[in-house]
């Protein structure tokens, strides 16, 4: 499995729900609002991401504690197994 940061999971995870609520039987306008809300929340992300943010992300990518951190919170939060994260963890200790 790739090493993904929190904010490109957290993108997948809005587009999944503008196509959920797209795909929603009978669909009203209450659900077209969710999707343009999420439709929304995806391009600021995006915007903050291309004006700065993804220069942050890149420099804590390359860094070896923040790599360790986040593959930490991946394993907390259940995103990846324990196995992964070893395998992880041990690629990383290895490029140092």
């Amino acid at each position: 499995m790739g090493l993904i940061d929190m904010q490109t999971y957290m993108q997948l995870q809005a587009a999944d729900a503008m196509r959920d609520a797209a795909n929603a039987p009978g669909g009203s306008l209450a659900g077209a609002g969710v999707g343009v809300g999420a439709g929304m929340t995806l391009g600021q992300m995006m915007t903050q991401t291309m004006q700065g943010g993804g220069q942050a992300a890149q420099a804590a990518a390359e860094d070896p504690m923040a790599k360790l951190q986040q593959l930490k919170k991946m394993l907390d939060a259940g995103l990846i197994t324990q196995d992964e994260y070893d395998q992880k963890k041990a690629d990383i200790l290895a490029q140092m």
